[in-house]
């Protein structure tokens, strides 16, 4: 009988000190925090890139959109289902989150660090990803969202500038109020008195960032049809030809370059508030070869005065718009004016005539009649550069897009 305790006593002491099973008890511990590990990392995975999807969503649902309030859409705020509210969507929607068409909502609010306004805001969001391990704990689905803001703004440059510079809009006091048949009369231009005010002058005041001033709007004169005349003196459209400096460093002058700046960009920057120098000689054939050869790039296209936009273009299969749409600088009458009447050109680089720009313009070439250029003021894609100055809003023509958020 003691025997048996013993031997009783001894197998239950070998029974509490083995470790059989211990490996089992350790696998079970590391399969529960494997499970863990692959529910964070592939279910966490799909999270981050479907956060990667989300946001390139929004980015460019907010860069189409932008891009239609600044070419498409002027006014401000856009309509609820007009260009801006369609692209934006469009865009947003085109690119699929984590293989699912994404929830979009579009705004107009600028964040409270932008100034100014232009802003399309697009939040996409998908609340039904898959999850894979971590259905074990319970969790079905997660979701992810994203959020970006692109802003439509006042460009101050160009770097695809043509070399026709345009009269700017002025004050008209002798017959108001301005049309395209008035002509600026502000000084006395021969005798005595030449640099001198004439009786009732006209007026120019260019256009700040904070102040439209006299000049071409938006607002006024988008998709105006513009008659530019040569040879018309101060007249409502009179441009005069310009030098534009060449980024392959080939010489800005003479009628064979004034002629290929008309039909191609130079690539350099011009910016509001620069002089350009007057191209001297006879630039009438170089400019109808120039604006033939521009014509040639998108032949069947036209413009729709209903909807105020290009029919039949050639775009974006050959140029991302219409080679036919281009950049021209305004020019300030008063100065041009006045220096012409004295004869002295004190703010000119390099000597001879200039005129100084005070705006740009997106214009669209239509076609010529006879010596002169008719087409439709439009905005056209801008640049930024360092120079001061620059103009608001209104009297914007070219805008540039970019993602403030």
């Amino acid at each position: 009988m003691e025997t048996t305790r013993t031997d009783r006593a001894a197998a239950g002491r070998r029974l509490r000190d083995a470790e059989d099973g211990m490996a089992l008890i350790h696998v079970g511990i590391a399969i529960v925090v494997l499970m863990a590990l692959s529910s964070f990392v592939l279910d966490y995975g799909v999270l981050w890139l479907s956060r990667v999807h989300a946001q390139n969503s929004a980015d460019a649902g907010a860069l189409a959109g932008a891009t239609a309030r600044a070419f498409d859409e002027t006014t401000d705020p856009p309509a609820a289902d007009g260009a801006a509210y369609n692209s934006a969507l469009s865009a947003a929607q085109s690119n699929s989150v984590f293989g699912a068409v994404p929830a979009v909502t579009v705004a107009w609010t600028c964040p409270g660090f932008v100034i100014g306004t232009g802003c399309v805001r697009v939040d996409v969001s998908n609340t039904t990803l898959p999850t894979f391990f971590a259905q074990i704990f319970g969790v079905g689905s997660q979701a992810i969202q994203a959020t970006a803001t692109a802003q439509a703004r006042p460009a101050n440059a160009s770097d695809c500038m043509r070399p026709l510079a345009v009269e700017d809009r002025w004050a008209e006091a002798q017959t108001p109020p301005w049309d395209l048949s008035d002509t600026f009369d502000r000084y006395h231009m021969n005798g005595n008195r030449k640099g001198q005010l004439i009786a009732n002058p006209d007026s120019y005041t260019a256009p700040t960032t904070d102040d439209p001033g006299t000049g071409f709007t938006v607002a006024d004169n988008y998709g105006q049809q513009v008659t530019l005349k040569s040879g018309s003196n101060f007249s409502g459209g009179w441009f005069q030809p310009v030098d534009i400096p060449r980024a392959d460093g080939a010489s800005d002058t003479g009628g064979a370059r004034y002629r290929d700046n008309l039909a191609s960009c130079s690539g350099i920057a011009v910016s509001i508030g620069d002089y350009l120098a007057l191209e001297t000689g006879n630039m009438v054939g170089p400019t109808t070869q120039g604006i033939s050869a521009l014509i040639a790039q998108d032949p069947d296209a036209t413009w729709d005065i209903n909807t105020q936009s290009i029919d039949n273009t050639c775009a974006p299969a050959c140029a991302p718009f219409s080679p036919r749409i281009i950049a021209l600088p305004l020019f300030n009458p008063d100065e041009f004016q006045f220096d012409t009447s004295n004869t002295t050109w004190p703010n000119c680089p390099g000597g001879g005539s200039c005129v100084h720009v005070t705006n740009i313009i997106g214009f669209f070439v239509d076609h010529m009649d006879g010596n002169n250029v008719v087409g439709y003021l439009i905005r056209y894609p801008g640049v930024l550069t360092s120079k001061p100055g620059g103009v608001g809003g209104p009297s914007s023509f070219v805008q540039v897009i970019s993602l403030v958020r």
